[in-house]
């Protein structure tokens, strides 16, 4: 939604790190810095003073792992579930440990701060003090025996006092408290019907990046953490270990006939790896490891490693053998690690089929398998989703012909593909079937695909199953056989209509844009029937530069140009717009026109900017609509050189009030603004609206501290650390507006 937003970060290339990829002096395509997917699938921040502990089962031989499933341990437990059990472990006492104190006090363990500000001779003169301390006993019920510790604890609050303002001293209560009576309600969380097989999630489980996989679905090894931040927003240039990948704990120290595993047991782990892919390519020094842990060494020992900038793109298979008896224990574990950039999308390692068995060998490298590849995208002839309206004029023309679903015959010996179905769904109930027909002899270890005829089925999506804004089909494709492994045999897949038209995925591999100042960017469509354009949605995606200021003017063009390209400028906007960043899966923007746009036939949209920084717009590079994006920096219109579909969207009226994505209250109207922007002490906190709240939160989701605004307001940032916050301002209406913040010393 438009209030979850936030300014992209600052990322600086090197000589050592390619960052941009130039097809051309005048256009460019960067490697993200954050992935919007993990931010929006991150395991549920848990606020004080709820803990969850979560159990891990041991699991046995064999291993299996295509990724074509989520097979990530979920850390999503609420208290009240099933296999919730809570318990509550902190109590606190006076001094003497005998009188137990009320129970809504709040302490924190370190200092807090009586702070003043004062203006002598127009200079800043800033005193800080501590608030005073308070002798009590904590029992800590998380460990045995109970013991209670005496501790000097300090108030949940800091005083911050501008001597100019009569409205000061402003109270600013810590929201994330360190001791609260009767606070931490442990919740332990049981493994009963958790059929994971990881017990982290920093690896992203995606079908966007791989080329060419074995089976569709890989963990992807890159520089994001599992909330989709890099791991260090400062250190631009510095390398360490990123990811990990990590099994669970798996009992070699028994076998089905009860018997320990031993090295004569021929016990292997494969997998496939590629580096790259549609990714950013490791480079000299980074590498992707696999570590073995031996629970009676209580240590990690390395296996296998591949170094980055290696000269190949496709899959490759490693097999592992487990050969000494500190690893045929109760509790052996394996994990996957990568070194590389701690600062972004980058330095790509995908790893695909992870298979750990007993009685293998180094030639055991076939698996009989034959999956799906890629996801599917639409049933529509060129767009992805598109307005259900527009749809319902003329079903049969909006229908594409065919389709083809992408492959893989795993296997050394040719197989026979049949009973090839896509079925189509709607609240449930069958819509109609679609066949391809049956693949008589599929060649061994080889890629193949299977085309769907949707003309000759007759299939079109009933325009008369719903009279509303949004409409979403279910589709499910299927084949027998692939193997006795039938996840990677079904794909699914959902057909969205709604109120705009897209070309895209809703899923972003790198970042676009025009390079120089007062250049255009356009976007082809074509609509059948006259309309009125509302509104442009955009998917602005950070990367290695900060635009979050940097200025563009909405513009909507005829298809008058030479060679059916721009021509006349039919609307532009009155007002300069800048990047806004959504922090949600497809977390695409809505840039409200000034006035309604009516269009017909082929018409563009797109921007003019004014800087000569490219801004960034998310580009899709697993859907080619390369011909319908043009791009201007001299006198005429040039067609991108690169593969792919820009991340922008027309908006039509049909549907307002039914989608939910514009606020009443435009985030923009409420102009927040941070500066200085990085901090180091201090940072002024602006909005043009009197009456709010302003909240600053870690990238954790956790509140930090609580401000009420009448306007300009100076917060103290010297006891935050070094990282990224995120200021909200929340005005009296409850809409919200967000800005990132970055202290930096």
């Amino acid at each position: 939604m438009q209030g979850q937003k936030t300014k992209a970060l600052i990322l600086i290339c090197t000589l050592v790190q390619l960052c941009t990829y130039s097809y051309a002096q005048n256009e460019a395509l960067s490697p993200l810095s954050e992935n919007f997917d993990l931010t929006s699938t991150k395991k549920e921040v848990r606020m004080f003073p709820s803990l969850f502990v979560y159990e891990i089962d041991t699991i046995l031989l064999p291993f299996l792992d295509d990724f074509s499933r989520d097979r990530f341990k979920p850390y999503n437990a609420q208290a009240g579930d099933a296999n919730v059990t809570s318990q509550t472990f902190f109590r606190l006492y006076d001094a003497a440990g005998t009188v137990l104190l009320h129970d809504s006090v709040k302490y924190m363990r370190n200092p807090t701060y009586y702070i003043t500000y004062d203006s002598i001779a127009g200079v800043l003169v800033t005193t800080i003090n501590p608030l005073d301390s308070v002798l009590i006993t904590v029992n800590d019920l998380t460990s045995y025996p109970i013991t209670g510790v005496q501790e000097y604890v300090y108030p949940r609050y800091s005083i911050i006092d501008t001597l100019w303002q009569p409205s000061s001293p402003d109270t600013i209560y810590i929201q994330n408290v360190d001791l609260v009576q009767d606070s931490v309600y442990v919740n332990f969380v049981s493994s009963a019907g958790d059929n994971s097989l990881w017990v982290d999630r920093f690896a992203y489980l995606n079908n966007r990046f791989p080329i060419g996989p074995p089976t569709i679905g890989v963990a992807t090894l890159d520089g994001l953490n599992d909330e989709g931040y890099p791991y260090d927003f400062v250190n631009t240039t510095l390398t360490g270990v990123c990811d990990y990948l990590t099994s669970k704990p798996i009992d070699l120290d028994i076998k089905p006939n009860t018997f320990p595993y031993t090295a004569a047991d021929s016990v292997y782990l494969s997998f496939f790896y590629q580096q790259t892919g549609r990714g950013n390519q490791p480079e000299v020094g980074d590498s992707l490891i696999l570590e073995f842990w031996s629970p009676s060494a209580n240590d990690w020992f390395r296996q296998w490693a591949s170094p980055g900038a290696l000269a190949f793109n496709d899959f490759r298979q490693v097999l592992v053998p487990v050969l000494q008896n500190m690893f045929f224990e109760n509790g052996f574990r394996f994990r996957f690690r990568n070194i590389g950039n701690l600062s972004g999308s980058l330095d790509h390692w995908h790893i695909d089929y992870v298979y750990m068995a007993a009685n293998r060998n180094r030639n055991d490298t076939i698996r009989q398998d034959v999956a799906y590849q890629y996801d599917a995208l639409s049933l529509l002839k060129e767009f992805s989703r598109m307005p259900w309206e527009h749809y319902k004029l003329n079903p049969t023309f909006y229908m594409a012909d065919t389709m083809s679903l992408y492959q893989r015959n795993n296997d050394n010996v040719a197989r026979i593909i049949v009973a090839q179905n896509m079925v189509v769904k709607y609240q449930g109930v069958t819509q109609g079937t679609i066949t391809a027909p049956n693949i008589p002899s599929v060649a061994a270890v080889s890629n193949f695909s299977s085309l769907f005829d949707i003309n000759a089925s007759g299939y079109s999506f009933d325009p008369l199953v719903a009279d509303s804004c949004a409409v979403e089909f279910d589709i499910t494709a299927s084949f027998n056989p692939g193997s006795n492994f039938q996840l990677n045999d079904t794909l699914h897949f959902k057909q969205v209509f709604n109120d705009e038209y897209a070309y895209d995925d809703g899923t972003a591999e790198a970042a676009y844009g025009p390079q120089g100042a007062n250049a255009y960017l356009a976007y082809k469509f074509e609509i059948q029937q006259a309309d009125t354009l509302r509104s442009i949605r955009i998917h602005f995606s950070p990367s290695v530069n900060d635009v979050s200021n940097k200025l563009f003017i909405l513009h909507v063009w005829d298809a008058s140009g030479p060679g059916i390209t721009p021509g006349s400028v039919i609307y532009q906007n009155t007002f300069l717009q800048t990047p806004e960043y959504v922090m949600e899966n497809n977390g695409f923007y809505e840039y409200p026109l000034a006035q309604p746009v009516v269009v017909n036939g082929t018409y563009f949209i797109g921007w003019k900017q004014l800087d000569p920084d490219k801004l960034n717009i998310g580009f899709d590079l697993n859907t080619n609509r390369q011909s319908k994006i043009y791009y201007r920096t001299a006198a005429s219109w040039i067609q991108t050189g690169f593969q792919g579909a820009l991340m922008m969207r027309p908006v039509f009226d049909r549907c307002i009030g039914d989608v939910t994505s514009v606020e009443d209250f435009s985030p923009e109207e409420m102009q927040l603004r941070l500066f200085p922007n990085p901090a180091t002490d201090e940072v002024v906190i602006d909005s043009d609206l009197n009456n709010g709240t302003i909240e600053i939160y870690d990238l954790g989701g956790r509140l930090i501290s609580t401000t009420i605004t009448t306007g300009t307001v100076r917060l103290g940032v010297s006891l935050l650390q070094n990282g990224v916050y995120l200021v909200a301002f929340i005005n009296d209406q409850g809409a919200r507006a967000v800005r990132k913040l970055i202290i930096q010393r």
